[in-house]
Parts: C-alpha cells; sequence; structure tokens
C-alpha cells in the first residue's frame, strides 16, 4: 500500500508520497512449490528484492501468519527496506517523455523519484506515484545515496 497526501504551496497542492510500498516497487512475490514434509499445508511464498549494494536477497515467507517459514542458506533473514532499496531524489524540473515513449517516467517539478538506479552518467531509472521508467539524470537532485556512490547531481 502507498499513502499519498497533498500539501498547500504557494503554486497550489502538490502530492507527496507519505507512506511507500513496504519493500518498493522491485519487491516480487511469488509462490513457493517446495513443502516442508512436517507441515505439508504450509503455503509458502518466496520474496525476492535487490539490496542498497545491488545483490539479490530471497527470503521464504508463510501466508499464514502464525506459522515459521523455513531459514538457513540460502534464505535471507533480512526484510526489504522500507520504500525499497536505491537513490532517493528530487525533481529539479518537470520531465514530460516523447509522444509514443513507453520506456520514460513522465513527473513533475518537486517530484520524489524513488528506488532509483544510475544506468549511466545521463540516464537514471525510478519510480515514481507507481510507474516506472527512465529519465534524463540531470533533471533530479539526488537527496539520499544508501550506497554511497553514484551521481553527485546537485
Amino acid at each position: 500500500m502507498v499513502i499519498v497526501g497533498f500539501e498547500d504551496t504557494h503554486g497550489g497542492q502538490r502530492r507527496y508520497v507519505v507512506q511507500d510500498l513496504v519493500g518498493g516497487w522491485d519487491l516480487r512475490i511469488e509462490p513457493y512449490g517446495a513443502s516442508n514434509s512436517a507441515e505439508p499445508r504450509l503455503e509458502l511464498q518466496k520474496w525476492w528484492w535487490s539490496g542498497p549494494d545491488r545483490s539479490r536477497k530471497e527470503r521464504l515467507v508463510t501466508v499464514d501468519v502464525a506459522a515459521t517459514a523455513p531459514t538457513g542458506p540460502p534464505w535471507s533473514t533480512d526484510f526489504p527496506a522500507h520504500g525499497g532499496s536505491g537513490m532517493r531524489t528530487v525533481a529539479k524540473w518537470s520531465w514530460y517523455p516523447q509522444a509514443g515513449s513507453n520506456d520514460e517516467l513522465l513527473f513533475p517539478r518537486g517530484a520524489e523519484v524513488l528506488e532509483v538506479e544510475d544506468v549511466n552518467s545521463d540516464w537514471f531509472f525510478g519510480c515514481y506515484m507507481g510507474s516506472t521508467g527512465l529519465f534524463p539524470a540531470p533533471y533530479v537532485r539526488v537527496i539520499e545515496n544508501p550506497a554511497g556512490n553514484g551521481s553527485n547531481n546537485t
């Protein structure tokens, strides 16, 4: 779930994300077919996501919150980061993709673009309001970089 709020500014109202999707938009959930012989009815899911260091993390979870999922290698004991991993940025200018472009992200000035990855020094990939796509790196300012690397757009 994503919680969106509105705040009054000198130019009207501005939409912002109060609480983002737990695990971010990169979190993938799929049924896990392996069954534990001790509990044959245990319904499992495999969650996987990219960590701050871009490594793939996987964890087994149960659909039944009272049950315990199997642990140990190769399964992580971590949970995905709140709001996902990657850089957080704020848009210095609006970006409107060319008509017909289906792989670019549209956002207004002042938008907080999350889970941003540096594709190359010119383009970033990120999430805004449930959409994902590419956008020019100079259009945003990095406000948080958990990995400590990447572009230094100021």
